[in-house]
């Protein structure tokens, strides 16, 4: 019985080991350095360490990490020559050396990682391929078609063109992490899976790339995570312009990633939307957002999706005043707010400094005398967290309905409200029931109107 217990241990052990990368870097010995991994925004130092006077080490991957299968970065610390090394763990242990002065990818050998062997072998073919066919496109450019060598130039171009989609065609048949890093590094550099040349067109390729053949795993570990969702959305919202194109492919998307990516995944999107005055998408894929499944909990950035919606109950305003060095709360209730001379209420969620902020307050300052024969009453709602910033910028602000938590976002208005980004303006009926989300002015004057 004790035997079979010890094996049982033994074998569990080895499932949850650390992961260990033999180096060899003798011309480097003396230097101290950081070990990173990358956990989808997140660049995390899991190692640190000085390299011996015979320049062998050992970089380990905690265990709660393993089995890593990822690119890591090994960066030289405290020197002004830097350097370092870009890695792909391969899932497994591996050595690296390197007795150059200069390490370069003809001098450094890798032992047990076919990935970085791929990765360079697909580099080169590409860079090949971008080589030629940029010089055969400035050559048709340059050159017009009554030129004798114009037609050799199509011709190597087209040629060129082919030879991408040849490589396509490898990758896809090659499930390696080096294939489908290459490609998230393509995305980075606007490079989709065909080699198009007009702007909307590399736009639909990349898009395309990315809702249909991205491994979200694979980005996640790739150090380019915020990059790519950020060039995603990006692309639909400057580019492509079709918001039913956009919800589709986000709901393409969210069918292909797991729960545990998901949740940050979403709250990124959520974030750009908000930045971008988008709360008309958010609304659109909050939907597909909660019938997912895929996320436990709705704090943060997610806590946009549990945002109450058009038609819902207001809630009541939390104040938060100082009193002898104590926080006190107050409540003001909807409908104490909403006497009888007034018809609406319009809360203004901002933050000092916020360009777009000032802004709205500036508009809104030239349209107060209209809102308020409108029966609006304006109540300021201030994401600051300085009191300086607070009142220094106070006077601004239409009216003295101004209020201040100082708990900036996580302000409980703002968590109430479900606002994620500034300036948010949410307009209030006589019956305490919202009526409008909106990021401009110009969208609660078109609904009173």
């Amino acid at each position: 019985m004790n035997r079979i217990l010890n094996l049982i241990f033994f074998l569990l052990a080895g499932l949850y080991s650390s992961q260990d990368i033999k180096m060899e870097f003798p011309y480097f010995a003396g230097k101290t350095y950081d070990f990173i991994i990358f956990q989808g925004k997140e660049s995390k130092i899991v190692y640190q360490g000085v390299i011996p006077s015979d320049g062998k080490f050992t970089l380990s991957v905690p265990q709660i990490y393993t089995p890593y299968r990822g690119m890591c970065r090994w960066l030289i610390t405290g020197s002004e020559q830097g350097g370092g090394l870009d890695m792909v763990i391969p899932g497994v242990d591996f050595s690296v050396s390197c007795l150059s002065k200069i390490p370069n990818n003809d001098n450094i050998v890798y032992t047990r990682n076919d990935e970085m062997e791929k990765l360079n072998h697909y580099s080169q073919i590409q860079d090949s391929i971008f080589k030629r066919h940029d010089a055969m496109w400035r050559a048709i450019k340059s050159f017009s078609r009554s030129n004798k060598s114009y037609s050799l130039f199509q011709l190597e171009y087209n040629k060129q063109l082919k030879a991408y989609d040849s490589l396509q065609i490898m990758l896809d048949k090659d499930h390696s992490y080096a294939s489908e890093f290459l490609r998230v590094v393509n995305i980075t550099r606007g490079i989709g899976k065909e080699l198009e040349e007009g702007e909307e067109k590399r736009a639909e390729s990349i898009a395309n790339l990315i809702t249909e053949d991205l491994k979200w795993e694979t980005l996640y570990t790739s150090g380019h995570w915020s990059t790519v969702i950020s060039s995603w959305v990006d692309i639909h919202l400057l580019v492509l312009k079709n918001d039913k194109a956009f919800i589709k492919d986000f709901d393409k998307i969210t069918e292909n990633i797991r729960a545990g990516l998901y949740s940050d995944f979403a709250g990124q999107v959520a974030h750009i939307l908000s930045q971008q005055g988008k709360d008309n998408l958010i609304a659109a894929i909050t939907p597909i957002v909660l019938s997912s499944g895929k996320i436990e909990k709705y704090e943060g950035g997610l806590s946009v999706y549990k945002r109450l919606a058009v038609g819902s109950l207001a809630p009541d305003l939390v104040l938060t005043k100082v009193k002898k060095g104590k926080k006190e709360t107050e409540h003001l209730k909807m409908k104490d707010l909403l006497r009888e001379d007034y018809k609406k209420i319009l809360l203004i969620f901002y933050h000092s400094g916020c360009g777009p902020c000032e802004k709205t307050i500036e508009e809104l300052s030239k349209s107060d005398e209209k809102l308020s024969k409108m029966g609006v009453r304006i109540i300021g709602l201030s994401s600051d967290k300085e009191s300086l910033s607070f009142n220094k910028n106070s006077s601004k602000f239409v009216g003295k309905e101004i209020y201040c938590d100082y708990e900036g976002l996580n302000g409980a208005n703002f968590k109430n409200y479900g606002v994620l980004g500034t300036p948010t303006l949410v307009l209030i009926d006589q019956s305490c029931k919202i009526q409008l989300f909106a990021s401009e002015l110009s969208e609660v004057l078109s609904v009173l109107k």
